[in-house]
């Protein structure tokens, strides 16, 4: 085999390597940098339980997400569970095709003392 092959053949394959491994650790890594910057993205405190991203499927699964007050002791916003799913292909062609959300949310008013909690499929 010819030596051009074999260095097209290696690129190749590390790209592939490369792209799963990333596919593996993504999750853990988006959400580490949610959790680090979340005052500059959102301007409150949140913490979540898991987070579970499929770059393959075009998946975002969440449960237990806690967004605070702005005092940072307070929950404001509790999300139980969120699923959002998409098309992959679409997104080449700048359109989004979302299949699926299914959220379970609790919003607390603190001013009104009411909790209402929404589910939404």
């Amino acid at each position: 085999m010819k030596s051009w092959v074999k260095v097209l053949f290696i690129v190749f394959g590390s790209i592939i390597v490369l792209v799963f491994a990333i596919a593996l650790c993504i999750s853990q890594i988006a959400k580490s940098y949610i959790e680090k910057h979340d005052k500059e993205l959102i301007g409150r405190k949140l913490r979540m339980g898991n987070l579970k991203i499929n770059i393959f499927e075009g998946s975002v699964h969440f449960e237990r997400l806690k967004i605070y007050e702005k005092d940072d002791t307070n929950k404001f916003v509790t999300i139980d569970s969120f699923y959002f799913n998409m098309n992959i292909m679409p997104l080449l062609k700048q359109k989004l095709d979302v299949q699926r959300i299914f959220w379970v949310v609790q919003i607390l008013l603190l001013r009104k003392r009411i909790l209402f909690s929404i589910l939404a499929i």
